[in-house]
């Protein structure tokens, strides 16, 4: 069996723990801050251009753990159940194979692997029957169905497993990059072609964003320690979410009280949430809930979204709601309840990105997820829903300002007024001009 450059135990797991897949990096030695950096870019340039694997914005991870010459790298399957798995295997060990060639690994543990059984495994296993001793990380694993553990390892005293900032401040910086460059080679097409573009700007010209107001003193003494917040559109209505061990319980706080928002036995799959008039929308498991921002009632809006809790949604200011989940993608419009919602077949993604509405709700801003990023924009006119154009750089962390799109990652979204006029210029604004049935981000997303 050919020799391998460290050891690797669960390098094609044939099964795992669905959602995050973790990976324990063991160096020869403790990487040093500059060291760490150039592990960073040689991570997140290996991984440029790999459809497989998402590794950032793994939800509710806050990066890479690091403790002394250890780390805790979390990534995530970006494609859909059913595709081939040698995607993310391949693009997992070629960034793995950079990590080492600057700094030197011994051994690298897939945590989240219930059975393996690949060469990388078996060779490794024969240097050494189970991993070597390793930190107690934040997250909980069970020894028992870790196969690659097979539960005889030790736990060793280390120091506290931190989040180094400026790491991944370089991580996302080279994620940045990424996506800038696949902007500039499409955008030049596009404008040419007067299509909408997403156009590389230098940052310094880009407006200050509307700064994100913090709860107040009266509002963060009425919540349990450590609960997120959130104002809703009214300003003085208050949500606040807290991790009690089970699940997020939810509150609104207003006028100085502070009222229980009854999910039980959902909240444990809460993650993301939007405001639209006096409603505010919550994801949960398979679910998109409603709150009532006054009575605080709850009520269930869509269903049969399998993992909306990986998912993403938004809602327009005219209470237009789209959800995305495991490939598919619903959209609700109050103003037309009997063709609502609304399913598409979305996304070639696992777990799609983001979703955001731009220009007054003109538009859905729709951003695949995973390393091949790439944004499909919908326009919306009295009811009819048609696909303006899909671009191959996400439009992530978006902002509008003095009448303009931007992107946090650099970018301007331009033509988008152009191109809705000329999809909507035919006077077709009924029902009959929905291209439900057409529209699939599916099939020739990035041609084929």
């Amino acid at each position: 069996m050919a020799a391998y450059p460290f050891r690797f135990y669960g390098a094609a797991a044939l099964d795992w723990f669905e959602g995050i897949q973790d990976y324990e990096l063991h160096f020869e030695v403790e990487p040093s801050p500059e060291d760490r950096l150039r592990i960073a870019r040689a991570f997140e340039g290996a991984l440029r251009g790999n459809a497989g694997v998402s590794s950032d914005d793994i939800y509710p991870r806050k990066g890479w753990w690091w403790s002394g010459a250890h780390a805790l790298c979390p990534l995530r399957r970006a494609l859909s159940p059913g595709d081939d798995l040698g995607e993310f295997n391949e693009g997992v060990e070629d960034a793995l194979r950079r990590v080492h060639e600057v700094a030197p690994l011994v051994e690298v543990v897939n945590l989240s692997a219930r059975e393996v059984d690949d060469d990388w495994t078996n060779w490794s296993r024969e240097q050494l029957a189970v991993p070597g001793d390793a930190p107690r990380w934040p997250q909980k694993y069970d020894p028992k169905l870790v196969v690659c553990a097979a539960g005889q390892r030790r736990t060793k005293p280390a120091r506290e497993p931190e989040v180094d900032a400026a790491f991944e401040e370089e991580r996302t910086l080279v994620r940045t990059e990424t996506i800038r460059e696949a902007a500039g080679d499409a955008a030049a097409r596009a404008l040419a072609a007067g299509k909408v573009a997403l156009v590389p700007i230098d940052r310094a010209d880009m407006p200050a964003r509307a700064a994100t107001a913090s709860a107040p003193a009266d509002v963060v003494t009425l919540c349990p320690k450590e609960s997120r917040f959130s104002c809703a559109p009214d300003g003085r209505t208050w949500v606040s979410f807290e991790w009690d061990g089970t699940g997020y319980a939810v509150a609104l706080v207003a006028d100085g009280v502070r009222r229980p928002v009854e999910l039980a036995p959902w909240k444990m799959f809460l993650s993301q949430h939007a405001f639209t008039g006096q409603r505010m929308i919550l994801g949960g498991h398979s679910e998109v809930f409603a709150v009532d921002l006054a009575s605080a009632e709850v009520s269930v809006v869509l269903q049969g979204m399998y993992s909306m809790s990986m998912g993403a949604l938004t809602a327009s200011a005219a209470g237009v709601l789209a959800a995305a989940a495991t490939g598919s993608l619903q959209i609700l419009d109050p103003a037309q309840p009997e063709r609502s919602p609304r399913w598409y077949r979305a996304m070639r993604c696992h777990y799609p990105k983001q979703l955001t509405f731009v220009a007054g709700g003109k538009a859905l801003l729709v951003v695949e997820g995973g390393r091949r990023f790439g944004t499909a924009v919908l326009g919306f006119c009295d009811g009819a829903i048609k696909l303006l154009t899909k671009l191959e750089a996400a439009a992530l962390d978006v902002y509008e300002a003095d009448g303009r799109i931007f992107s946090g990652e650099g970018l301007e979204l331009v033509n988008l007024e152009t191109a809705w006029q000329a999809a909507f210029a035919d006077g077709g604004l009924g029902p009959e001009a929905d291209q439900a049935a057409s529209i699939n981000l599916a099939d020739d997303w990035w041609d084929g």
